[in-house]
């Protein structure tokens, strides 16, 4: 088995340890019974990522700051496996037994920043009138073609740059700089309160 499958292979052990509440023996053994194409060297490589994955479980978190068996797993590979920080973002490719690989949005989402696409939608929001959650992170789109419709629909909130006149964009060089200086004015409106 490659890499990417050992953490692969300890993502779901994890969750069967942390989500359903198996003791980590059972749930490694029963893994191993399931999966028996896995050697020794295997079991042994997964079992040696998933009690360290428990062993670090606070640590892992705090550095990940997420405690998901996938965060767990990613986080302690590299000691556990003794492999790069790259190898161990290079084994998460997609490949048949590998873990996908996160887009930014979705890591983003998972330690839980809003995700804000300025574009003109029909549930768009005022600039002025939204009130952020921070930690943010926004999402700007082509100047012609905007935001690809997959990622817009991963977006928490849609936020407007309220316009008069007939032109209903800016390029996205001056939206971005509107939309950050609002922030900013926001931002630093909840630290005086």
């Amino acid at each position: 088995m490659r890499p990417g499958a050992h953490i692969r292979a300890a993502v779901e052990v994890l969750d069967e340890i942390l989500n359903r509440h198996r003791p980590a023996a059972t749930a490694l053994s029963d893994w191993g019974k399931s999966h028996r194409f896995a050697g020794s060297g295997d079991r042994s490589a997964i079992g040696n990522l998933v009690y360290d994955a428990l062993r670090r479980r606070r640590s892992l978190a705090a550095q990940m700051q997420s405690d998901a068996p996938r965060a767990l797993a990613l986080a302690a590979a590299p000691r556990a496996l003794g492999l790069s920080i790259e190898a161990v973002i290079a084994g998460a490719d997609g490949s048949q037994h590998a873990l996908e690989p996160l887009t930014v949005v979705q890591d983003l989402r998972a330690r839980d920043y809003e995700i804000a696409a300025v574009e003109t939608t029909v549930h768009a929001v005022d600039l002025f009138d939204w009130k952020p959650r921070f930690p943010l992170c926004v999402v700007f789109g082509h100047e012609v073609e905007g935001i690809r419709p997959e990622l817009s629909a991963l977006c928490d909130t849609h936020v407007r740059i309220p316009m008069l006149g007939v032109k209903h964009s800016l390029n996205v060089a001056t939206g971005g700089g509107v939309v950050l200086y609002e922030l900013l004015r926001k931002y630093r409106g909840l630290a005086s309160v």
